[in-house]
């Protein structure tokens, strides 16, 4: 769109290969277990990975990006990785990766092709990468997350597809629609009443796992 290869340095291309990449989820399963360079500043930036549940970090991640913006464009990954603010979540992000991800297993179960992790009983959700449901269940091609809305007040159903396994034929757009919420094709949410929380989630698994 902007010109490709030609319009930017040489020295970019790794940059923007990575961006490509986050973008479009192409990781494969050592990449979600095991990130590195890039691939772990992407974890780091994306809000959904949860650091700033657990700590007021020196700058928010927007001021982080906004710096990262500049240093970008004249430094080695290597250096970004070294500067104290992305240490700091580097730090907190594998502290908490083994908790993270024996939660995902204790808490989830399996439906065929869906998996299903249910936080709603669990008073801390530690950080991890949001593809980890997908490198610890490679047999499921689409997830839901079960969740607490805020102050309790309803329950939250977060529903994407695996990046690993893209055989799900599930529009979970057109179904998080049929309960109020909305998305596309590969990924969205509902909100529904507390009381209603079983009986949804009982219809969504019929569903996906029916369409497989």
């Amino acid at each position: 769109y902007y010109g490709g290869e030609a319009a930017f340095p040489a020295g970019w291309k790794e940059m923007m290969a990575a961006v490509d990449k986050g973008d479009s989820g192409r990781f494969n399963h050592q990449e979600i277990l095991h990130p590195r360079g890039w691939d772990l500043l992407n974890f780091l930036m994306d809000a959904r990975t949860g650091l700033g549940r657990f700590r007021e970090f020196r700058i928010s991640n927007y001021q982080l990006m906004m710096d990262l913006i500049d240093y970008c464009r004249n430094h080695a990954i290597e250096q970004i990785m070294m500067l104290p603010d992305v240490r700091e979540r580097v730090e907190l992000y594998f502290q908490q990766e083994e908790k993270s991800q024996e939660q995902i297993r204790r808490c989830a179960t399996e439906y065929g092709n869906l998996v299903v992790v249910d936080f709603r009983q669990e008073p801390t959700i530690y950080a991890g990468n949001r593809f980890m449901v997908y490198a610890l269940f490679p047999g499921a091609n689409i997830s839901i997350h079960v969740l607490a809305g805020v102050k309790n007040q309803n329950t939250v159903f977060a529903t994407g597809k695996s990046i690993l396994n893209r055989s799900s034929n599930t529009n979970i757009g057109e179904l998080m629609l049929e309960y109020g919420g909305g998305g596309h094709a590969n990924a969205g949410t509902c909100q529904v009443d507390n009381d209603r929380a079983e009986e949804v989630l009982q219809a969504l698994i019929a569903r996906i796992t029916a369409e497989g």
